[in-house]
């Protein structure tokens, strides 16, 4: 995969990120402990690079034994100046024993797990046998069918991991969110008090049901929503939906969640230009005369906001309705930062394919009508375009840049021109 810019700090990324592909880590695995295990076919799946400390690289694989063949996932922590060492388990099995909790890699830098091994995510070693964990899940969460097969959805390494089984009777999929230590406890408070609100009991606010909370794996459990994810297709009577359901879910007080304040803005801001200047250092005189006009200054009154908002955590639900996912995320601030989120979403990614502009601003248009008219709020049109720009930069360019995306410099280029046209504006 060929990519325009890669971590100097980090050299070894330009060997497992090549155009053609893993072929250095397919060689490392070949003569190391892994080897016994006959990975191939491997994809990348994702990228999380933390700017001057180190890299983790997700790939699936297809394993082959004696009596079957299947895909599963290698992460692989890549390190700086020998520090891949302080990254190995205590017991010291690592690079010797492929059921040990990692392997070195002291070519790389690196130290590489074979999945459901994490370096954070402790709970969900139980998922390496589904038969026994299932029917233990299903005693606390009475919905599971104990004789489910479990599917796995997805895997973020040392964020999460969601799976899902089937529930009693066939009727629907009960799906599971594996956390770090201590986390689970919180999200699972914050989705069983949104799902004992006013509007979700009356039918307003269409979100997944709580069904459980399974502390020793660290997971909790949700009813799925009988639809599909909202994409970039969607029609102008759905994305007014979309408006009116966000000014339902802000009608919640937001008492007991984190606080989104002014000063964290600021602070996400200032690295975000830390980390774009990283990459194209020629954009700081721009970027430097624009950063004073992205500061906040809204009155706007502190909600119950979603926290995570993108067209792929909107569900396209029956008879015109669309539905909230993902709100474990949930904080508290101002109204107008989801929508903000949003926009610049769509702004990423009309940007980042050169799609028709005018679409965009329609889109962000209708879902902005659906709020106003069932919030009954107005927003201060100057106010707004600066909270739109902020988001490109804190959130849009850094994720770029984190994320290692092919053609980096191009689109953040990109990004900074729209978020200085949405200032002047």
């Amino acid at each position: 995969m060929r990519r325009d810019w890669l971590p100097p700090e980090l050299p070894q990324i330009h060997r497992l990120l090549r155009r053609e592909g893993p072929v250095e880590l397919e060689q490392l695995l070949a003569n190391s402990p892994l080897a016994s295990l006959g990975a191939s076919d491997l994809r990348l799946e994702r990228i999380r690079y933390r700017p001057g400390r180190n890299c983790l690289i997700t790939w699936s694989a297809r394993l082959e034994n004696r009596v079957e063949s299947y895909r599963t996932f290698l992460s692989l922590l890549a390190c700086r100046d020998g520090e891949s060492r302080d990254h190995l388990p205590a017991n010291g099995r690592a690079g010797n024993d492929i059921d040990g909790d990692a392997t070195h890699l002291p070519e790389l830098d690196a130290v590489i797990r074979l999945f459901p091994a994490d370096r954070k995510l402790r709970g969900i070693v139980r998922l390496d046998d589904p038969a026994t964990l299932v029917p233990d899940l299903a005693l606390s969460v009475r919905p599971l069918n104990p004789g489910g097969r479990l599917e796995l959805i997805q895997f973020v390494a040392e964020r999460s991991v969601t799976v899902r089984v089937m529930l009693n009777d066939a009727a629907g999929w009960g799906y599971g969110k594996f956390y770090r230590p201590g986390e689970s406890k919180v999200a699972w408070e914050i989705m069983t008090h949104l799902w004992n609100s006013e509007p979700c009991r009356s039918g307003r606010l269409a979100i997944p049901a709580p069904l459980g909370h399974h502390p020793a794996t660290e997971s909790i459990w949700m009813r799925g929503l009988e639809g599909i994810a909202i994409d970039s297709g969607a029609t102008e009577e759905e994305l007014t939906e979309i408006g009116r359901t966000i000014a339902v879910l802000h009608t919640l007080p937001g008492d007991g969640l984190t606080e989104v304040t002014a000063r964290n803005q600021r602070e996400e801001l200032t690295r975000a230009i830390e980390t774009i200047l990283s990459v194209r250092p020629d954009l700081e005189e721009r970027v430097s005369r624009l950063a004073p006009r992205l500061e906040s200054s809204s009155g706007a009154d502190r909600v119950h906001l979603h926290g995570d908002l993108h067209l792929k955590n909107i569900f396209r639900l029956v008879k015109g309705a669309v539905g909230l996912i993902d709100l474990d995320n949930a904080v508290r601030g101002d109204r107008w930062l989801d929508l903000a989120s949003l926009a610049a979403g769509l702004w990423y990614q009309a940007l980042e394919m050169q799609h028709d502009h005018d679409r965009v601003d329609d889109q962000i248009a209708w879902i902005m009508a659906g709020y106003q008219q069932s919030s009954g709020q107005t927003i201060d049109k100057q106010h707004w375009r600066r909270m739109v720009a902020c988001k490109l930069l804190s959130e849009r360019a850094y994720r770029c840049v984190t994320r290692l995306k092919p053609n980096l410099s191009t689109i953040l280029e990109r990004l900074v021109l729209k978020a200085e046209r949405m200032a002047r504006a």
